[in-house]
């Protein structure tokens, strides 16, 4: 674990072929980080907005199912973009069992996407802040 809140590895995601179907079409689809099979289970992926993880907001992103694999559309989410994507479990008597991954997308071809993870949404939101400053004092 770095001192910034991230793990030291990053993870490189091929994007696979445009999926079509359903009246959705994803043009550039990745396998999801984490999944939730059971058919109690609900899985998505959102861009986290606002100030910080006490104020945020999501953006969804359009995600399909294929031969059993979640895949999430590359093409919704942008280099510096702090993401999160859940599988949650419901069990019968309602009660929610969530798993979430936080990332931040530092960088993104038309063959992969690649994701730097976070334990936190907060650590995720902060870093993504930090980059867009980062990157906006290098063009001034």
């Amino acid at each position: 674990m770095c001192s910034s809140g991230h793990d030291a590895e990053t993870k490189t995601y091929p994007i696979v072929e445009q999926i079509d179907g359903g009246g959705e079409t994803l043009a550039a689809p990745f396998l999801a980080p984490v999944l939730e099979p059971h058919r109690r289970g609900h899985n998505w992926a959102a861009v986290l907005l606002g100030p910080n993880a006490a104020r945020m907001d999501r953006r969804s992103i359009r995600g399909r199912w294929r031969r059993g694999e979640r895949y999430i559309d590359a093409a919704d989410v942008a280099i510096g973009d702090a993401i999160e994507v859940g599988a949650d479990y419901i069990s019968t008597g309602g009660i929610r069992y969530g798993r979430r991954r936080y990332y931040v997308v530092a960088d993104r071809t038309d063959a992969h996407i690649v994701l730097r993870p976070y334990r936190t949404a907060a650590q995720a939101i902060r870093a993504a802040r930090q980059a867009a400053a980062d990157a906006e004092e290098a063009t001034a």
